[in-house]
């Protein structure tokens, strides 16, 4: 039996990544060893050494630039901005999870991956996730590790955007600051989104939860901008009437 590297699996990979690597642990939970008679007088010290190359050879790779290939074994999505609003708040949700990188990784493909790969609506409670985020974990974890690689870099590429895009209407009012504003209200601006989504696109509470990413931010970034032109308009008026009183006297 040779050993390769795809044997080892997107589950193993606090095994393979540790600073002191358990190689006998390594031989039974990776390479399924069985130290039969024949295994312990005649094959352990082959299989040991093809054992040895393979989990050094990984231990070589550079794994930051790995990405993800289309026969990785999961269809993933072409646009993150295209899953659900559900769907990005739980991928962004999965740091305060706490969890060993190991299982993070594991979330961030299961989540981003859920509904392009089955092609059913997201959700994370259901069985067939379940399922789906156990066969993640018995992928590749080469293969595993480029998608998430991959996946990683189009959510921060999203966020910083989107981010940029509102950075660009932010209004700072101090007198909101100073009365507490962001403390007392911060925590209901989901709401107001959903309640948006509802009124706009005409769905229920769930649905609107489902609807995708993109059309809910551009929905919170419309009303942004109309907010900041308003403001904008305020401030002009005022300056032309302190301008127009000071003309008159």
């Amino acid at each position: 039996m040779e050993y390769q590297i795809n044997d080892i699996k997107l589950k193993h990979l606090e095994l393979v990544r540790q600073e002191e690597v358990d190689f006998q642990t390594i031989m039974v939970e990776i390479f399924n060893y069985q130290n039969t008679w024949w295994d312990k007088k005649v094959a352990f010290r082959y299989k040991f050494k093809k054992m040895y190359q393979v989990i050094n050879n990984f231990r070589s790779l550079d794994i930051t630039v790995i990405n993800a290939t289309s026969d990785c074994g999961i269809r993933f999505p072409s646009n993150v901005d295209s899953l659900s609003f559900q769907c990005r708040l739980e991928i962004g949700n999965i740091p305060s999870k706490g969890g060993n990188p190991t299982e993070q990784i594991i979330d961030l493909i299961a989540l981003s991956c859920f509904t392009t790969h089955h092609g059913v609506k997201f959700n994370s409670d259901s069985w067939l996730y379940a399922r789906f985020r156990e066969y993640v974990s018995s992928l590749p974890l080469l293969d595993m590790l480029g998608l998430h690689n991959t996946l990683k870099k189009q959510l921060d590429t999203s966020n910083e955007s989107w981010n940029k895009e509102f950075k660009l209407v932010e209004i700072i009012d101090i007198d909101y600051v100073d009365a507490g504003g962001p403390a007392m209200l911060g925590g209901f601006s989901m709401l107001r989104t959903i309640k948006k989504m509802q009124k706009d696109h005409r769905v229920s509470y769930e649905e609107a939860f489902l609807l995708p990413y993109s059309l809910v931010q551009s929905g919170n970034l419309e009303s942004a901008r109309a907010n900041w032109v308003q403001d904008r308009m305020t401030q002009i008026k005022e300056r032309n009437m302190r301008s127009k009183q000071v003309k008159q006297k």
